[in-house]
Order: structure tokens, then sequence, then C-alpha cells
């Protein structure tokens, strides 16, 4: 059951920013989904395998679906919320911080819910700070690219 819910997330995710209007370039989008990534399978490989304050389960079908949101939900989140952010207004943008904070936390209760993930020196306060720094990094990385992209000229601004 499990892996079909993660399935079906990674699908939703997957095709609403497929179809979600982009302010960023496919460029900009393949290096972003990339770099966040990298970002998210090292945090959490630090926090889980290093410091062991996150331990995921080591049945195979739950591994699955730890991996699946690793690897996909987290990047794609990520990337839903930086083609947003672009085009809207600065409340908006609060909004949207709040909003996108919320479905992490909501997708880690979900993890744990389900005994994908479980904590053990770590608590919602921990992953409110640390969406709040993968968004504050979302969002530096995207200016500092498409700043980059738009000096050589390989994007019209």
């Amino acid at each position: 059951m499990q892996v079909v819910f993660y399935l079906i997330l990674t699908w939703i995710f997957a095709a609403f920013f497929l179809f979600q209007r982009k302010s960023l370039s496919l460029v900009e989008n393949l290096f972003l989904f990339f770099f966040f990534l990298f970002i998210n399978k090292n945090v959490i490989t630090m926090l889980s395998l290093n410091l062991s304050m996150i331990e995921y389960s080591k049945e195979p079908h739950l591994f699955i679906c730890f991996w699946f949101q690793r690897t996909l939900v987290y990047p794609l989140l990520l990337l839903i919320f930086v083609n947003r952010v672009f085009e809207k207004s600065p409340m908006y943008k609060v909004s949207g911080v709040l909003l996108f904070i919320g479905i992490g936390i909501l997708l880690e209760l979900i993890s744990i819910k389900l005994k994908v993930i479980s904590y053990t020196n770590w608590n919602f306060g921990w992953t409110f700070l640390i969406s709040i720094v993968y968004l504050c990094t979302t969002l530096g990385i995207a200016k500092v690219f498409r700043y980059f992209i738009l000096r050589e000229g390989e994007l019209k601004g």
C-alpha cells in the first residue's frame, strides 16, 4: 500500500510540475532539479547515517517509498515552489513559503505514519528549520543561476 501511495504522490507532483506554467527555462529547471537532488540526498544521508537522527525502514518496499520521497518528491516540490515564486507578488511568495513548508512537514508526517521513517533525535521543529533553509537555498541558487545564464546570453531576460 505504501509503495502505491508514494508512486501516486510522485506522479501527482510530476504532473503538476509538467503542466504548470514555468517561469524558468528548461536548462534552469534541469540544473535546479539535479542540484536539489544532490543536496537533498546528502542532507538526508547525513541525518540518517552519520548523525542517526532519522532512521529509514530497512524493509525493501518501505525503502522504495523512502527513495521516492528523497529522490523525486522533494526535488519536484522545490521546483514547483521556485517556478511559482518567480512569477508572483511578494504576498504570494510569503504564502507560498508557508504552504510549501506545510506540505513538506505533512509529507514527513505521512512518512512517519506509514513507518517509512522514524525519528530518533529529530522533531518537527528541526524539519521546519531545514525546510526554511531548503527554500531559501532554492531561491538563492535559482537567482544566482539565472544571473549567470543571463550574463552569458544563453537566455533572454
